[in-house]
Parts: structure tokens; C-alpha cells; sequence
């Protein structure tokens, strides 16, 4: 279920229209371009040379501008319909991504960790809430979600949810029969696999490390390996295998994982996150297309260039 908390944390702040260029952008300006920001054996880089590089080098400035028009005629179409968001709204939601990180007394430690990830300050992320928290509130009739859209979504894709029974393996391939049994004579003695393994094994790709093929699920084994692989316990070898390429293999089973089947309510839920987001999304295109055509805007950048 990991992938699932990664997901719902994720799709608890997803929003591209609230880019941390956004939330960088409210950090008050240097009150000149001449401030030195880095001194390069000697040679000073200023503010001014930073600008000029996202406005005329790259098309960084540009972006960033285009994503501020945005955030204005959201904040704009919000007022006109009074809609606002309060602190105690945005830290409540900010609440819910910390306890979905989990981690009790390491809280901290990991949200800090989550805020290096998402390439963005506590500020910053507070600033990407409260954005995405209006764009909620003012497309709130575009992103409803009924019971019947998540459980067709649910149906189409339960199955990729479940985590089958897993084994990492080691083996010991050799050409002949008698190759076959003179390996696990040698196991039988108490021969380390690995040293046999390195010692006689034809497979050049796992014989160095010790005959290790690592993790595989039933269908990614060749057939008449997967009985085997599956029924041998955890520590023991298997007896020679004849396979379908003619040569030999015995197996060793290193570990097992047993499957897992997902919970439907939570899986549910999540789907109903990722629609919600999907038509969060959808809205936000079409209120900015009509935004843009019925606002008054005077770019100074001008489009960027293809």
C-alpha cells in the first residue's frame, strides 16, 4: 500500500497552475540589480545577471510570468464571486499531507524531507495550498465526483491494485545432468551456494555475485521453473531443473513476499482523488481559456517563442 500513501499525498497538493515559480514569487525583490548572489573566484554574479538570464537566455521568466497571470485571473475570478480561503483552511490541509506522511515522533523530519522533494519552502507550500484551495472553491461545480464514475474507474482497474506473492532467487546453471548432480553433492556437504554458484555456474550474468537473480514474480519465470521457485522454502535449494534450453538449473530461494490484496474503501477513495483531480485539471483549462479571451492583458514579455 505504500504507492498508495505516495499517491494520496501526492494528489493532496497536485495543481500545475500553482508551480512553486509561483510561491517563489512572493519573497520580496532585492532592492537593486547590482547585489552580488555569488562570487566565482573573484568574478561576481548580481542580481541583474540573474535576471537577464531567465528573461533573455531561457524562457524561465517568461513561464513564470504566464503562471502569475494565471494566479491573478483565478484570484480575480475568485473575488468576483466572493469566494476566499482562510489560513486556518490551507493548514488544515497542510495538516492532512503531514499526517498522511506519517511518522509520529519523526514528523518533522520527514516533512522537511517531503518539502526538499517537492523543491519548495514551508512558505512556498503554503502558498501552493491556498492557490490550489481557491482554483477548488471557484471550479467547485466542475470537479464533484459521483459513487457510480468511482466504482466504473474502480471495476476497470482493481486488479492492478493487488501485489502477488513474490521470492528472490539464486540458481546455478550447468550444461549435463551429471554436472547438475555433482553441484548439489557439493550443497549436501554444506558447500555455500553462492561459492558453487561462482565456482561452476554457466550463467555469466548472476555467477559473480553469487548465482543472485533477484526478486520475480510467478509470470515472470520460464514455466518450468515457477513450481519450483514457488515450492521450495526460504534458505533450501531446489533439485535440478531441466530447462526448456536443454542445461540444468537448481534453485535457491533467498525470500518470500506474500501477496497482498488491496483494500477496496481505500482504493476507492483514492480513485475518487485522482477524478477529482483529473477534472480539476480539465476545469482550470477551460476557466483560463475564458478568462484569458475576457480579461484585458498586457504581456511585456510577449508570448515565448516555439
Amino acid at each position: 500500500m505504500k504507492a498508495h500513501k505516495t499517491l494520496c499525498i501526492a494528489l493532496a497538493i497536485a495543481f500545475a497552475a500553482a508551480a512553486t515559480t509561483l510561491a517563489r514569487a512572493q519573497a520580496p525583490a532585492p532592492a537593486s540589480d547590482a547585489q552580488v548572489l555569488a562570487v566565482v573566484n573573484g568574478d561576481q554574479i548580481t542580481r541583474g545577471a540573474l535576471v537577464d538570464r531567465l528573461l533573455n537566455v531561457t524562457h524561465a521568466g517568461r513561464d513564470a510570468l504566464n503562471e502569475m497571470i494565471g494566479e491573478a485571473l483565478l484570484t480575480q475570478e475568485a473575488t468576483r464571486r466572493t469566494l476566499t480561503v482562510t489560513d486556518q483552511e490551507v493548514q488544515d490541509r497542510i495538516n492532512i499531507i503531514k499526517q498522511r506522511l506519517g511518522g509520529g515522533e519523526n514528523q518533522a523530519e520527514l516533512f522537511a524531507r517531503y518539502l526538499e522533494q517537492q523543491n519548495v519552502t514551508e512558505s512556498g507550500l503554503t502558498y501552493k495550498v491556498k492557490i490550489k484551495l481557491i482554483a477548488e472553491k471557484v471550479l467547485a461545480d466542475k470537479i464533484k465526483v459521483t459513487d457510480d464514475e468511482v466504482q466504473t474507474a474502480y471495476e476497470r482497474r482493481k486488479g492492478v491494485f493487488d501485489q502477488p506473492e513474490k521470492v528472490v532467487l539464486s540458481w546455478i546453471k550447468v550444461k549435463t545432468e551429471a554436472d547438475a548432480k555433482a553441484v548439489t553433492d557439493r550443497l549436501a556437504k554444506g558447500e555455500a551456494f553462492a561459492d558453487v554458484a561462482k565456482d561452476v555456474s554457466t550463467d555469466l550474468v548472476t555467477r559473480q555475485a553469487g548465482g543472485i537473480a533477484g526478486e520475480a514474480v510467478k509470470d515472470d519465470l520460464p514455466d518450468e521453473l515457477k513450481e519450483a521457485a514457488f515450492s521450495t522454502e526460504v534458505g533450501k535449494y531446489s533439485q535440478p531443473i531441466k530447462t526448456k534450453e536443454g542445461d540444468y538449473a537448481i534453485l535457491m530461494v533467498n525470500r518470500k513476499t506474500a501477496a497482498v490484496k488491496h483494500d477496496p474503501q481505500f482504493v476507492k477513495e483514492m480513485i475518487r482523488m485522482d477524478l477529482r483531480e483529473m477534472k480539476l485539471h480539465a476545469g482550470w483549462s477551460e476557466l483560463m481559456g475564458s478568462l484569458l479571451k475576457n480579461s484585458k492583458i498586457e504581456n511585456k514579455l510577449g508570448p515565448v517563442e516555439p
